[in-house]
This record gives structure tokens, C-alpha cells and sequence, in this order.
């Protein structure tokens, strides 16, 4: 009997420590793949999830990270038939996790970001509906976490995502988010994150992934583009060579201004090999490029047209090549990609629908003002006013639309490039004259002024701007002017 009990202690200790041991191989494995995820290897990350779930077939977070990295592939290449088949993997891949998880906090944890992150990609490929699906499921995962989560710190990033998407929605669907019982916040959710980031061991790849996500959603929902820029250019340099920080880093740079740091990162830091292609980088290098009048701004933004597989952004990168067309004397090429824009549909990105408004108001803009508008984009603000202040460009402006666009144009000059006494006439006088017209500047203008008086500590005048720029409709950005100026008049409360 001894002999048999010594027997069967034997073969459990070594059946444990086999688990045991392929479980850390595992979890080396998972750990790998987490890191060429981040770094946007496609192949070498599938390889290492591979082998993770060769030594430990049931293990969860192979399945969570595969997920991740099939998400970034979407994001990245635009392709309809990948986001077809991602559905079908997440619906797996979440059965597999919900059977082999069994029921614990950190299987609910991988669920609800595998939820939160199809959730994204059904509002990038708009579907609406199905987002909102899955925005429900994550919100509902995230709250039956328990508190006493082994990994409650990224519980709350959860949170703050959830705080601040909820603070996103507009007036006209909150009645939505109600039935879910959930409150937004948008202050408490960037606490949250910000809070996660702080928390992290500077020299893991979890610092790098929430360096990553706090910045894209300051950049998103924080105002303050000079602040923001200014934060990640104090960072070291060596996180330029990682393609998703320098994403976040140059989109920063582009709001704020910093339109040649746009394109010398951009040629400096080129994409590696075997990285997930990131075709954006294209368009956002002929933007910047554009913005400086460049006579070759066009071929990033056709690279971009050419290996981009989905719609989105493709009006966008049809109305900068007009306009290259257009201020290089090339009208048949300006009416070619004027004409291509025109026919695009099922868009939903809030630039193609942009461009897509503006070409449809009026048939060629002025040479002058597109000039303008560009320089004043990239920051370049004395060139821009130069532009606008050079003889007999005001004399030749044809029409009334012509006119406004002037003024809306040299407001925002003077108010970017530390005028704002001169922008305030300016301003009035393009809601004045504007109001009826079916384009942005009027309205834009108001909420400029909401700004302006604000930040003098004019509460009255503010909140008559304000509630003057949520009267408007039917113009492009209407959406966010309207929440901007709400948001405008609570801070005025």
C-alpha cells in the first residue's frame, strides 16, 4: 500500500510540476508576443502565441493577445474582409475564454477589452448598431468585475474608458446610454487613466502600451494641443522608433502646430520590416506636406490612396489632392479628384463627411484662400496672413461665400497667432454675415468667441456665443460644435 501511495504522490508531483513549468512557458510566450504586438509584428507575435498555446493549449491570455493583435490589423490595413473574419475569431475566441476562464475576474477582464476593442472597430467600419452592442457587453463585463480584482488597476483604465466615451455622447442618443444605467465623467475618466499610467513599471511593456493610450486620448478629448505635445516631446527619442507611440506623437504635433516636426519624424522614422503597414502615415505625411505647399505633397497622399483597401479617409485624401492640383495651376486634375470625391459613399469618418459638404457648396474655391487655409494648418501664420494681405487678393474675391471665408480666415490667424482683440470683429462679423450660409465659419466662429470671452472672465458674452454656436444646423462639424459649446456653458455654471 505504502509503495502504491509513494507511486501516486510521484506521478502527481511530476504531472504539477509539468503543468507548472509549461505554464511559465506559457506565460514567457504570451509575454513575447505582448511585446511584438506593441511593435506591430505581425508575424513574429502570432509566432510566439503559437507556441504558447502549443505548451499550454488552455491557456486564455494566448487567445485575449491573439485578439489584440488581430484588432491592430484591422486598424491598420483598413481591410473589410479582415474585419469579417476578426468577427468571427472574436466570437471563438470569447467562447474559448468564457469555457476555460471559468468565471474568473481575469477572464472577465480579457473579455470586456476584447469587447471594448470590437466595439471600436465596428464604429471605425460604422457599424453603429453592432457598436453599440458591444459597447453595452463592455460596459456590463466591466462592471461585474469584482472589486477585489487581482488586477484591479486595469479594472479602472477600464472605467476611465467607459467614464469618458459616456461623457462623449451627444444629447440626441444619451437617452440610449440611460437604459444601461451608467453616467459618464469625462473628468474621472482621465483621472483613471492617467492614474494606470502612473502605476506602471517604467521599463515594462504595459508603461509603453499606456503611454500609448494616454496620449491618444488626451489627444482626443483634451484641448490644450500645445500642452499635450509638449508633454510627449520631453519624452526620450527612442520612443519615436516604436510606430503606434509615433502615431500619437505626430498627430500631437500636427494640432499643435509643429507641421515640420510632422514631416522630418515622419522621414525619419520610416516603418520597419515585417511591421503591420500603417497606411495613415501616408496621408498624415501629405497633409503636413501640403501644408507647407510642397509641390510634392502629392505622392504620399496617392501611396495612401493605393494601398489603402477601405473608404475611410479616402474623401479626405481626394479633397488634398485637389487642392495640390489646384494651387500648382492643374484644374483638369483638381476637377478629376473633385469629381472621385463626389462619388464616394457610405461615409461616416467626420473628414470625409467634411470634405464631402464642402465640395458639394460650391464648384472651386479661391486659389488664395485654400493657400491660406493650408499654412494656417501646418502654423505657419505670417505666410498665411501674407497670403491673405497681398494685393488685390480681397479686391477678386467673386462672392458673398467668398467674402466670409476671408474673414473667418484671417480670424482665425489673428486669434492662433496670439491676436485675439483682432480676431473678436472679425469673428462677429462672419456669424453676421455667415449665419445662413450652410458651411462651418459662422457657427465655428461663435464658439471661438465662447473661448475668447471665457478666458477673459466675461461669463455673459461667453455663454451668448455659446448658446449662439448651438443654433446652428445643418453645417459640417455641427456635431462638435454643438458639444464643445455645451460643454463651453457648463464650465460656465
Amino acid at each position: 500500500m505504502r509503495r502504491y501511495r509513494l507511486l501516486a504522490t510521484i506521478v502527481f508531483f511530476t504531472i504539477f510540476v509539468s503543468i507548472t513549468k509549461a505554464q511559465k512557458t506559457a506565460d514567457y510566450f504570451n509575454r513575447m508576443a505582448f511585446n511584438r504586438i506593441l511593435y506591430l509584428q505581425h508575424d513574429e507575435a502570432q509566432n510566439f502565441l503559437d507556441d504558447a498555446k502549443t505548451v499550454s493549449p488552455l491557456n486564455i491570455r494566448s487567445y485575449y493577445l491573439e485578439n489584440y493583435l488581430d484588432f491592430l490589423k484591422c486598424l491598420s490595413d483598413r481591410s473589410e474582409q479582415n474585419y469579417i473574419q476578426y468577427k468571427e475569431n472574436f466570437r471563438n475566441r470569447v467562447q474559448f475564454i468564457k469555457t476555460n476562464g471559468y468565471g474568473s475576474d481575469s477572464a472577465l477582464l480579457m473579455q470586456a477589452e476584447m469587447q471594448f476593442q470590437t466595439f471600436i472597430l465596428a464604429a471605425f467600419y460604422g457599424e453603429r448598431l453592432n457598436a453599440l452592442k458591444y459597447f453595452f457587453q463592455f460596459g456590463n463585463q466591466v462592471e461585474s468585475i469584482s472589486l477585489s480584482a487581482e488586477n484591479i488597476e486595469r479594472v479602472h483604465l477600464l472605467k476611465g474608458f467607459l467614464f469618458i466615451i459616456l461623457a462623449s455622447v451627444p444629447d440626441e442618443y444619451q437617452w440610449i446610454i440611460s437604459l444601461m444605467g451608467m453616467q459618464g465623467d469625462m473628468a474621472n475618466g482621465l483621472r483613471l487613466i492617467e492614474e494606470y499610467h502612473k502605476g506602471c513599471n517604467i521599463h515594462s511593456d504595459e508603461y509603453l502600451e499606456s503611454l500609448i493610450i494616454t496620449n491618444l486620448i488626451k489627444h482626443v478629448f483634451e484641448k490644450d494641443f500645445k500642452k499635450n505635445y509638449n508633454i510627449m516631446s520631453a519624452l526620450p527619442e527612442e520612443y519615436l522608433t516604436n510606430s503606434p507611440f509615433r502615431f500619437v506623437y505626430v498627430l500631437a504635433a500636427s494640432r499643435a502646430g509643429e507641421n515640420d516636426n510632422v514631416i522630418k519624424v515622419l522621414n525619419d522614422y520610416p516603418q520597419q520590416e515585417g511591421e503591420l503597414r500603417v497606411t495613415y502615415f501616408d496621408y498624415l505625411l501629405g497633409e503636413a506636406m501640403l501644408n507647407r505647399l510642397d509641390k510634392t505633397a502629392d505622392k504620399p497622399l496617392k501611396r495612401f490612396m493605393a494601398y489603402s483597401r477601405y473608404s475611410v479617409y479616402i474623401a479626405a485624401a481626394c479633397r488634398k489632392l485637389a487642392w495640390h492640383a489646384l494651387i500648382n495651376g492643374d484644374t483638369a486634375t483638381y476637377y478629376l479628384y473633385r469629381n472621385k470625391l463626389l462619388q464616394t459613399s457610405n461615409l461616416f469618418a467626420e473628414a470625409d463627411l467634411q470634405a464631402k459638404s464642402e465640395f458639394q457648396q460650391q464648384e472651386i474655391p479661391n486659389v488664395n484662400l485654400v493657400k491660406a487655409r493650408l499654412l494656417f494648418d501646418g502654423g505657419y501664420y505670417s505666410q498665411a496672413k501674407n497670403i491673405l494681405f497681398y494685393p488685390g487678393v480681397r479686391e477678386n474675391l467673386k462672392d458673398v461665400y467668398q467674402q466670409i471665408e476671408y474673414a473667418y480666415r484671417l480670424a482665425r490667424i489673428y486669434h492662433l497667432g496670439g491676436e485675439p482683440e483682432k480676431a473678436v470683429k472679425l469673428y462677429q462679423l462672419t456669424c453676421e454675415k455667415g449665419w445662413d450660409y450652410p458651411m462651418y465659419y459662422a457657427a465655428y466662429s461663435a464658439l471661438q468667441l465662447g473661448y475668447i470671452y471665457e478666458n477673459k472672465g466675461d461669463k455673459t458674452k461667453s455663454a451668448f456665443y455659446y448658446r449662439r454656436a448651438l443654433q446652428s444646423k445643418n453645417v459640417s462639424f455641427s456635431n462638435n460644435i454643438h458639444s464643445e459649446a455645451k460643454a463651453g456653458l457648463k464650465r460656465l455654471e
